[in-house]
């Protein structure tokens, strides 16, 4: 439900403040949801990294893991290959969907709607700036907000 304006000075306090704890409990969801997103594919990054190291590192100084041949070889060299894939594909999949970014802004829209709702528990501000800032933050900030 977005908060217009017009309608603030109308509105009673605690509709105000539902208002106000309905869009920050989307923005909260969107940081938990962000930061999950992005920390999973950190994980499968260095997971995948570091396993990829350890086939190479295990190849350069044991040999194969699987006995002799190229064969053996082959299996070795194929499984360096998709671990450092899987690697990649997850750092590139965080740089383009922008995660660290969003989960900022997310975390930022959460923190003003956090300060606009003790703004209006405390009485300190006019209504009509409080309805001027939630409609600047609805603007800025939709996608965390619906």
């Amino acid at each position: 439900m977005a908060l217009a304006a017009d309608d603030f000075q109308g509105t009673e306090k605690q509709s105000v403040q539902s208002v106000l704890r309905r869009s920050l409990n989307c923005a909260q969801e969107s940081v938990i949801k962000l930061r999950r997103r992005s920390t999973r594919l950190v994980y499968v990054g260095v997971i995948a990294a570091a396993l990829s190291t350890a086939v190479g590192a295990n190849a350069a100084t044991r040999g194969s893991l699987k006995g002799q041949g190229p064969g053996a070889w082959k299996l070795t060299c194929a499984l360096a290959a998709v671990l450092s894939a899987c690697a990649a594909v997850a750092a590139g999949l965080n740089q383009q969907m922008a995660l660290a970014d969003r989960l900022a802004r997310a975390m930022t829209c959460a923190g003003r709607l956090r300060a606009l709702e003790v703004q209006i528990s405390l009485g300190d501000r006019a209504s009509s700036e409080i309805a001027r800032e939630y409609e600047e933050l609805l603007g800025n900030y939709q996608e965390f907000m619906a």
